[in-house]
Formats: structure tokens, C-alpha cells, sequence
């Protein structure tokens, strides 16, 4: 396994920043209906202070991976948790989330037509 440098310990330090965050901010009477927008209203304003705190890309995988851990979701709706929450409450880093996919998201492939 190589290094990954020290923007991982940044990664882990803001995921249990949020993760410890959230722990305590969700709450037990939340409507079942939606749990991942009903998790993102509740946990809000915990992902925006972690992104203003660090406003990097692994912030943001921090931040997607806390969410999972606390919550059980696996990582697409962890995802979109961290999407609803940043949409809703501080659009001001949906660039940063957009820089997040550009960098991960895996490479689309443009279908061939034959003719």
C-alpha cells in the first residue's frame, strides 16, 4: 500500500469531527418516510461546519465517509446526504462538490455508433 500523504490524516480528522457532530445531532423521532433527506435535514448544519473547517477534497470524502459510518447508508446515499445538506443549507460549497466529482467520479465512456 503506498503512502497517501498527509491529506488523508485531514480525511479521517473530518470524518470524526462530522461523525462525532452527527452522533449527537440526529434525532430519535425523525420521520421514517425519507431517512436520507430526513438524515440530511437534521445533519445540516454539522456537514457545513466541517466543509467551512475544511474546504478540501478530502474534506468532503471525510465528510461522505462519517456519514456513512453513523448512519448505515452505503456511500451513493451517504452522498447524496452530504448533496441535500450542502444544497439546502450552504450552497456556497456546491464548487468544492463539484471539484469532489470531477476528480472521482469514474470517467464516462461515450458509446460507439455503427453505421
Amino acid at each position: 500500500m503506498r503512502w497517501l500523504g498527509p491529506w488523508w490524516l485531514y480525511a479521517i480528522a473530518a470524518g470524526g469531527i462530522v461523525g462525532g457532530a452527527l452522533h449527537y445531532s440526529i434525532v430519535a423521532d425523525a420521520d421514517p418516510a425519507d431517512p436520507v433527506l430526513n438524515y440530511a435535514a437534521v445533519a445540516a448544519d454539522a456537514i457545513c461546519s466541517t466543509l467551512d473547517e475544511y474546504p478540501t477534497l478530502p474534506g468532503v470524502s471525510g465528510v461522505i465517509s462519517a456519514v456513512e459510518h453513523d448512519s448505515g447508508f452505503d456511500v451513493a446515499r451517504a452522498s447524496k446526504v452530504v448533496v441535500l445538506a450542502v444544497e439546502s443549507t450552504c450552497p456556497r460549497h456546491l464548487p468544492l462538490l463539484d471539484r469532489f466529482v470531477a476528480t472521482w467520479a469514474p470517467a464516462t465512456t461515450q458509446a460507439q455508433v455503427i453505421v
